[in-house]
């Protein structure tokens, strides 16, 4: 079940550590932290300390230039995880100009 389980998840979620996006974002986003701070918020349920969190990011950290993007980051992960897409959607869960 376990085995099953992460394959199923593999693809949509971050791999925290694995490191193959971290030099992908040529505008300083902070893939894996942004996208760390969106587990806590949709996996975990922490959703106040996941937004605090990413509200702590310095701006240039945070997903903002994605919207307007080439997307260079698209095939960086080898997992296979969108990380545009996820960058948007974290983007859209964690900063309070968005969520409110």
């Amino acid at each position: 079940l376990l085995r099953r389980y992460a394959g199923t998840a593999a693809a949509s979620t971050c791999h925290i550590g694995c490191g193959d996006c971290l030099d992908a974002c040529p505008h300083g986003v902070d893939i894996p932290t942004v996208l760390r701070h969106q587990i806590y918020h949709g996996s975990y349920g922490a959703t106040s300390a996941a937004r605090r969190a990413y509200a702590a990011l310095p701006a240039a950290s945070r997903p903002d230039a994605c919207a307007t993007c080439a997307a260079p980051c698209a095939g960086s992960c080898s997992w296979g995880v969108d990380i545009p897409r996820r960058l948007l959607e974290a983007r859209g869960q964690l900063d309070l100009a968005f969520t409110a």
